[in-house]
Parts: structure tokens; sequence; C-alpha cells
């Protein structure tokens, strides 16, 4: 009997992502005072590739997205509200987000209307 044996090379194994990261990164990361997600983003458009992987050229203004703010910000008041880090990124108005989140559930709107606030000012 033969079995197979799947493997990874290490630079695309998400197990040893980590490996060589620094202690006070890895816990900061996890106690959500870094986000992972926008330091992708911008690692992503310094090479000139959008959220898929995907050739976009450097051409592209790299700015933060309302959006983008808005996850950042409602992660750190709120670390354990997943759900309002679930929105599409293509979104670009205050308005747009607030529908969507009130969709959900009025408590997540009403979140979601605090954390709106708290960015325009």
């Amino acid at each position: 009997m033969s079995e197979t044996i799947t493997r990874t090379r290490d630079e695309v194994n998400p197990d040893y992502m980590f490996q060589s990261t620094n202690v006070e990164l890895l816990a900061s990361a996890m106690q959500g005072k870094i986000d992972l997600n926008a330091l992708a983003w911008r690692e992503l458009r310094c090479r000139g590739l959008d959220e898929y992987g995907n050739w976009i050229g450097f051409d592209k203004p790299e700015k933060e997205t309302l959006v983008m703010k808005f996850k950042a910000k409602a992660k750190e008041l709120l670390p354990g509200q997943d759900g309002l880090q679930d929105l599409d990124n293509d979104i670009n108005s205050a308005g747009h987000i607030d529908e969507v989140m009130f969709r959900k559930s009025e408590y997540l709107g009403g979140m979601a209307a605090v954390i709106l606030a708290i960015l325009e000012k």
C-alpha cells in the first residue's frame, strides 16, 4: 500500500507564516493592536497587486478607503465583533456602510453609526 504525501513549499505554507515574527508583534496582533489585514493590503499595494494577488500596477493611488478605515477602527474598538468586518471593500460611502450593517442587525447598525461618527471627527 502506498501513501501519497502532499507537501507544500514552506514559503507558501500558512503554518510557517509567522515562524520568524517577533513575539511582541505576534502578541500585539492577537490582542487586536495590529491589523494584519491592513498590513497585508499595504504590502500587496506596494507590490502593485490587488487583494486577489492580481497585477494592477503602481499607477493607482495608494489611499486607504473609507471601508478600510471603518474596518480598522471597528477592530480597534470592538475586536470581538467580526460582523463589523464583513463589508465589501468597494463600498465608498458612510451611508452604504450603515445600510449594510443595519441589514445584519440593529446592534451592528448602531455600532457602525458610532464608528462612522468617530471617523468623521
